[in-house]
């Protein structure tokens, strides 16, 4: 049973959304007493901790471990705490990049963590905890609204600018945007490691930072038809200037060069002209996998023509 989903910078109160019921604080505190250290392992609920004797070196003394199990959530709270304070943040900031206010989306988290409030109130252990943390993020989230808005150059498409991948006069900078949400569905990258300014910027502006970039989550094969798919909207999405851009990354965090692109286009060819034969059910799912993102990106493209 998964205890708890982390937070994103697009739900940064997700941890707390999915941790804070019940059901899941009792299933977790039967985790902390159920998880077995070592063989010295010993238990005591009434008193509220585990204790078991670390591993020693020669010479050294065996002193046992003592961990109180709400020493042990304090510090998931704290920690989770600073993961969504950190997200909460960062989503302000690119909204009002995008010459927006953040103030919606702020007031949306405050309206959560008011329900959850109300929600732990009716726990029947370490509530008053859970209500001091959501005390604190609240009062982070009231900090960023009085925070003057940090404008900074509106990140559109200039259509006197041409782009770095010469991105099509008839596209929309809302195009772009709802590609990168769709993106994320797809699962082809991952919104921790790609931002969706990082996104934008990438393919919209004329001399993209070198601090920005693209890392994939999926496999070359995968990630070079999702290029191929959204092809259409630029006019020079090559491998050779892909490659030259320096600002694409494989899942593992290595930098794809032309060879790469090469490569991974020869063994894609190879896999959809395999795709009207007898193949193997690991194929068959690849392929379906490539059918789905076709299908979404050119939804996408022609819906917004």
């Amino acid at each position: 049973m998964k205890l708890f989903h982390k937070s994103t910078k697009l739900k940064p109160l997700l941890f707390f959304e999915s941790f804070l019921k019940e059901k899941i604080q009792k299933s977790y505190e039967s985790f902390f007493y159920e998880n077995i250290v070592n063989p010295s392992f010993k238990i005591n609920k009434e008193r509220g901790y585990i204790e078991y004797l670390k591993d020693s070196y020669e010479n050294e003394e065996v002193k046992p471990v003592i961990v109180f199990f709400e020493d042990e959530l304090k510090n998931l709270l704290n920690i989770q705490l600073l993961i969504s304070i950190n997200f909460l943040t960062e989503r302000s900031n690119e909204i009002e990049y995008l010459d927006n206010t953040s103030d919606l989306f702020l007031n949306k988290q405050l309206i959560k963590i008011n329900n959850l409030k109300v929600d732990v109130t009716s726990f029947k252990k370490f509530d008053t905890l859970f209500i001091v943390t959501l005390n604190n993020l609240e009062k982070e989230i009231k900090k960023l609204l009085k925070q003057p808005l940090k404008r900074a150059i509106n990140i559109s498409i200039r259509k006197t600018n041409k782009s770095y991948f010469d991105i099509k006069d008839s596209v929309k900078n809302s195009l772009i945007k709802t590609l990168y949400d769709t993106s994320l569905i797809l699962e082809v990258f991952d919104e921790s490691l790609v931002s969706e300014n990082e996104f934008v910027n990438v393919f919209t502006t004329s001399t993209p930072s070198s601090i920005q970039k693209i890392q994939f989550s999926v496999d070359n094969q995968i990630a070079l038809h999702y290029l191929n798919c959204i092809k259409p909207i630029f006019n020079d999405l090559s491998h050779s200037r892909m490659a030259k851009s320096k600002l694409f990354y494989n899942k593992k965090g290595k930098l794809l060069n032309q060879q790469d692109f090469d490569s991974a286009s020869t063994r894609l060819n190879k896999k959809l002209d395999k795709k009207n034969k007898e193949t193997s059910l690991k194929t068959k799912k690849s392929i379906n996998q490539l059918d789905y993102i076709t299908h979404e990106i050119n939804k996408l493209i022609i819906k917004t023509k």
